[in-house]
Parts: C-alpha cells; structure tokens; sequence
C-alpha cells in the first residue's frame, strides 16, 4: 500500500505530493524515523544506490563512502541523506567518468543532506571536452540541505557544481539552505557553482539560512550565473538570511553573480533580492566583482535591503562590488545594507551604474545605507552613475557615503547623464571623501542639453571631503542644463587641493546653484579661488535669504552671475574674492556683483551692506545700489571735492574723484578783476595749501581759495613814431 510523502520549498509555497512506494526487496534496510511515515533505504555503494532510485525510493541513506562511474538519473522525489549530522558521506566522481553524477528531470526532485559530492577535479584534465556539473536539473527541483556540500569539480561547459539547463515545458526549482555549500568548483564557461538557465515562468532560486558558495571559479558568473533564455520567462533568485558568497573569480562578468534576464527582446520582469544579513564578500571578476546586473526591462528589479553587506570585492573594470549596466531600463533599491571596502579599476568603486538606453529609464533608491571605503581608479569612489540620454532618478536618503576614494571625479559619487533626470539626495552625510580631480563629496555632469537635469540636496551634509577641484560639491554643465537647489545643508571643512571652489565649484553656463533654508559654508578651503563657491565659466548662483558666504565667493567673469531671491538675512555675510572680473580698474568702472529675481522687485540697501569686498586692491571702495535698484554695485567712492571762497569766480576742478583717479592737480579758478589767486588752502586761515590731490587718497575734500588784491600797474605812454621824411629833408 502507498503512503504519501510530501515535500515544502519555502519559496514556492506549495507543497508538491507524490507517491511512495513500498518494495518488499529493501523491507529488511528500511529504518523507521522519528516522523511517522518516513523510511529510510540505507545503501553502502553504487549499485544499491541505482537500485534504490530505480525502484523510486524516496528516502535512502547513504551509510559508507563510494565512488560513481556512472550518471544517477532522478525522476521522481528523492531525498539522500548521509548517516548522521556529525558524520557525513561522501560521493566520489571517479576518474574514468567525466559526466554529472545526477541528473534530475522529468519534475523529479533531489534533496541531499549530510551528503557530499566530490568531484575530484585533480583526477580530470580541465581540457576534457565532456567534463560536466556534479549535477544537472532539466526541469526539477533540487534542495541543499544540512551538511549537504558540492565541491572540487570542473565543468568544460556551464556549471561548475549545478547546471540548471531549464525547460520549457517543466519549472526548475532550487533550494540552498541551512549550512549547505558549493566550494572549489569551476567552469570554463558560466557558473562556477550553479548555472541555470530560466526558460519556465515559474522557474525560481533562492540561497538562504547559512549556505556558503565560496572559492569557486568562472568566465562569467563564478558564483552564481542566471539568465532567462525563453522570453515568457523571466529570472528569480532569492539570496537570504545569513547566506553568503564569497572569494569567488570570475574572469568577465560577475564574481559572485551575474544575473540578467531575457537579453534578445522584451521579456518578462526579472528580479534579484538580498535580504537579512547577506554577505558578498572577496569576490573578484572585471565587471561587478560582486554582482553583475545586467537590466533588460524597465521592471528587472534589483533589492538589497535588511543588513546585507558587499565588501571586499574587486573588479579589474567597472563596479567593485555592484555593476549594473542596463539597455533596456532597471530599478535599483537598496536599503539598510552596507557596500565597503570595494575596489575598482574602472569607475564605480561600491556601485557602478550604466544605462545605454535612450528611450527606457533607470532608477536607484539608496535609503539607510552606508557607502564607505571604496576605491575607484577611475570616477565615482563610492558610487559611478551613468545615465547616458535615457531618463533618470536617483533617490538618496538617510545614508552614509564616507572615506571613498576616487582618481579622478567624485569621491563618493560621481553621476553624469546626457538626458532628463532628477536626483533627490536627503539627510544624507558626505564625510572624508577623496577625488584627486573634481568633486570630494560628490560630481554632477551634464553632458548634453537634450534634458533638464536636476539636482536637490535636502539637509544633507559635505564635512571633510577633498578634491582638486570642488572639495565638497563639483556641478559641470558645459554641454547642458543643471539646476542644483541645496535646501538647509552643510559645506564645511571641505578642500580644493590645488584649484578652485572649496566648498562648491560650479561651471559651465548651464549651472544654476541655489542655496536656501539655513544652507551655510564655513571652514572650507581651495588652493586658488572661490573657498566657500566658485562660479566658472557663466554659471549662476541664487540665494535665498540667510545664506553664509564668509568663507569667499568667486565670481570668474561677467557671465557668472550671482540672484537674491529675496532680501538678505541680517546675519547674511557674503565675502568676494579677487578675479579677473573682481578687479579694481584704472576708469574706476562700477562692477555688477548681482540683481534681483523677478519675484523680488526692488533691492534694499541692506542689501548691499551684507557684501564684504575682497582684502587687497580695493582701498576707496564700496557697494551700493544703482539709481533704479536693480543691481549691487561694486564702485569706487566718489570723494568730493568741495570748493568755497570763490566770491564771483567759477571752479574749473572737478567736484568728485576717486582713489582710483590720478594724480589730480589742481587748477585756479576763474581771473577775478583787481584780486589775484594765491592757491587753495584746507582751512580759511591758515592751514595747508593743497596744489594735488595725490593717487589712492580716500577723503574728502575742501578747499578754500585764498585771494589777495591785485598791485596798480600803469600803464606805459605810446612812443610816436619820427616821420621818415623830415629825415630826408635835413640831408639835402
């Protein structure tokens, strides 16, 4: 009489029912358990080991150490199980027999616990062309359990321990829990541990409980290589709990994972989740030393949330411990998790990111997580993002990205995008961040004005970061549109190595910074100009109120222009730096510093009382509002001159000068009749005479003219003149 076994895969939440039968001929090896129901057929090598599955037992154990020469073929449920939990048995692959050992198909499924299957891959030429998994599925299920371990194996092709080869008519299923492993195995190909390959819509992975997959090796993929090839299907791995993949190396693509969906056309949504206290740790590949995303649907989602850690991952190109590239669209989440200690040869040190397409989005959301200690030889320490000219978003809140490292731009974040996009970043702290070009904290780049591209900081934090250039911040928009509103932050104690703007440095004509709310600069430096914001090249700046510039704001040249949105706090500071366009000049020109938003008609005097002029070169000068109250002005003080005592006569001095004017020598007044000018004196008796007015004089003047009366002169009889011609007469 048959009794019925059932098995429960956590991640399916069905139970799959099948038959047990009893056979007579292993009545005498069946060992009653504890569960009612559950009889073990003990076997001791591999004959009784094909006669057991033969005869569809569905609980047999192992009780001795043997070797398999030939392929064990699982058709129906299958649980084999070593002979306690403290001593295992372990399968060999002999030498002579280079194919899978199992090979579950036809909906069968295979559990192994306190089994090991060894595939001795000393004994195998890696060059063998029929070298194979320790275990193939096409179309089943196979669960890893307590004590269950595949290890030391060599696969010419896919899967190095499991090859999912997928079916379209049949789901593959796999389960990888409590303390199971997969170690020291390898493939030429993909899959150094587990190649699967989705064809079935309801093909589904998960790892979980505390299942290691460790030191195996790949082309692609070392540790895991999943990939739809059918487009009704799509991708699913689960990687759980206290799970961990470590020191794996894959040459291309992938140390730990390489998962993508359906790559030849739309498919269905894929998705990879990390959760609980997952680690991804010591992998290395040249893409994604930790995982290799590869979005194929604006839907494929990535999750890494609840404590999971990337760390220690290496990548000899782009993303250390996460590379996403995405033709087709993807969206990120990552939450609560840790991404450190990650290094890059390429860019993206932690996290790298490319979208190619033009037409689909991407999306990354970074919330309560730490981004530290990242290496990027390249752009982006902590974080790479790289738009391309598709659309764009990235949320960034409640997280950390600090003591990342960057050769070149960004030292925690570096994101460029030629298309439309927004980038939200909130209660976030940028601290000790490193990039030996532009932007410590973060580098935003516009690369193209096919979109709008904006950038909000809200409460969040740049202390300590260091660059080249832009110490704290870097904004570039040389070729398009970016607009960066920072809404109650911090800048300070950031550095500017050997450039510009500690604090910011904005550049480019399409750069709009604003700074609002309680937004303040302080403690920053740079090496040439601009140590609070640097504006470079026709970029603008905006503030709104209460603002701190005291560290210095460096305005390159007349397209860089600086708005008030409103009057100016009665705290405000705002300290200029010297620049070719801050310069004092010989004609005493006034210099427009900044005007007023439309909303905000008519600038206050307080206004300008809240600038503060460079330290040198501008003796004599100061700020004030044109006539009509449209611009702060940056002038020369007219020192006047004032002229008294000219009874009748009229000045011919100028009535105003300038600390800037030359040497200003002074002329008389007009003649006055029976008076004569004596000089211009500082006081009307006695005092100085003043004849010059020398150059860089800084007061103002008056001037007395002294006059004393004229002496008679008399004037001279007229000479006549002797007629020639009485002369003549006296000579005859």
């Amino acid at each position: 009489m048959d009794a019925a076994f059932s098995i429960y895969l956590l991640f399916l939440y069905q139970p799959i029912s099948f038959p047990l039968p009893v056979n007579s001929a292993y009545t005498k090896y069946k060992i009653e358990l504890k569960k009612a129901g559950d009889i073990l057929t003990p076997v001791s090598n591999q004959t009784e080991l094909l006669n057991a599955v033969e005869s569809k037992e569905t609980h047999i154990q192992a009780v001795s150490d043997f070797t398999v020469t030939r392929q064990i073929r699982v058709h129906t449920p299958l649980i084999l199980t070593g002979r306690s939990e403290e001593c295992t048995v372990t399968l060999y692959k002999d030498a002579s027999f280079p194919s899978a050992m199992f090979h579950v198909s036809e909906g069968g499924s295979l559990t192994l616990q306190n089994i090991v299957l060894d595939g001795q891959k000393e004994l195998h030429s890696v060059r063998d062309p029929l070298n194979r998994s320790l275990i193939l599925v096409s179309g089943g299920t196979l669960i890893l359990k307590h004590g269950a371990v595949l290890r030391n194996n060599h696969s010419y092709t896919e899967g190095g321990g499991v090859y999912f080869s997928g079916s379209c008519s049949l789901s593959s299923h796999f389960l990888m829990t409590e303390d199971s492993q997969i170690c020291d195995c390898s493939s030429r190909l993909c899959g150094g541990a587990v190649m699967a390959a989705a064809k079935h819509p309801d093909d589904k992975f998960a790892v979980l409980g505390r299942a290691l997959i460790t030191r195996n090796t790949a082309a692609h993929g070392a540790g895991i290589y999943l990939r739809s090839f059918e487009r009704k299907a799509g991708s699913f791995l689960s990687v759980s709990d206290t799970a961990a993949i470590t020191d794996n190396i894959a040459l291309g693509y992938g140390g730990g994972i390489n998962f993508s969906g359906f790559r030849e056309d739309t498919g269905v949504p894929s998705s990879l989740t990390l959760s609980g206290d997952v680690k991804i740790s010591g992998n290395t590949s040249a893409y994604g030393g930790g995982i290799y995303f590869f979005g194929c649907s604006e839907e494929d989602q990535l999750d890494i949330e609840k404590d999971s850690v990337l760390s220690e991952n290496s990548a000899e190109e782009n993303g250390g411990g996460l590379c996403l590239v995405s033709k087709k669209g993807a969206s990120v989440t990552l939450n609560e998790c840790c991404i450190s200690s990650n290094k890059a040869n390429g860019m993206g040190g932690g996290i790298s990111l490319t979208n190619f397409s033009s037409k689909r989005s991407v999306r990354l959301a970074l919330m309560n997580s730490d981004i530290k200690k990242n290496q990027a030889a390249s752009c982006g320490g902590g974080i790479a993002f790289s738009a391309s000219s598709g659309e764009f978003t990235f949320h960034l809140t409640d997280s950390t990205i600090s003591e990342n490292i960057s050769s070149s731009d960004g030292g925690g974040i570096a994101m460029s995008s030629s298309g439309r996009g927004n980038v939200n970043v909130s209660q976030t702290s940028f601290s000790r961040n490193t990039a030996e070009k532009s932007g410590g904290g973060l580098a935003f780049l516009s690369e193209s004005s096919s979109g709008e591209k904006n950038l909000s900081l809200t409460s969040a934090e740049f202390i300590q970061n260091q660059a080249g250039s832009g110490g704290g911040i870097f904004l570039d928009s040389k070729e398009g549109p970016a607009d960066a509103n920072l809404y109650d932050c911090i800048i300070e104690d950031n550095t500017a190595r050997f450039g510009c703007g500690g604090g910011i440095l904005s550049h480019g004509s399409g750069s709009i910074v604003s700074l609002r709310g309680t937004t303040r600069l302080s403690q920053n430096l740079a090496k040439k100009a601009g140590v609070g914001i640097s504006l470079e090249y026709g970029s603008s700046l905006i503030l709104e109120g209460g603002q701190n510039l005291y560290d210095g704001f460096f305005l390159q040249d007349a397209d860089t222009h600086l708005y008030l949105q409103n009057t100016l706090h009665p705290n405000a500071c705002i300290r200029l730096e010297t620049s070719k366009y801050i310069s004092p000049n010989t004609k005493g020109d006034p210099i427009v510093i900044c005007a007023p938003l439309f909303e905000y008609f008519g600038l206050q005097p307080s206004d300008a009382e809240k600038f503060r002029m460079p330290s040198r070169g501008f003796n004599g000068w100061e700020f004030r509002l044109n006539p009509d109250r449209t611009f702060v002005l940056l002038a020369p003080v007219r020192f006047r001159i004032r002229c008294e005592n000219l009874l009748e006569s009229q000045n011919t001095n100028p009535v105003f000068y300038t600390a800037d004017s030359p040497d200003l020598i002074l002329n008389p007044p007009e003649e006055l009749p029976g008076l004569a000018f004596l000089g211009w004196y500082d006081d009307p008796f006695g005092g100085k005479q003043v004849t010059t007015i020398h150059h860089g004089s800084t007061e103002h003047y008056t001037l007395y003219a002294r006059w004393k009366p004229a002496p008679a002169q008399l004037k001279p009889l007229p000479r006549k003149r002797f007629p020639l011609s009485l002369l003549n007469k006296r000579k005859h």
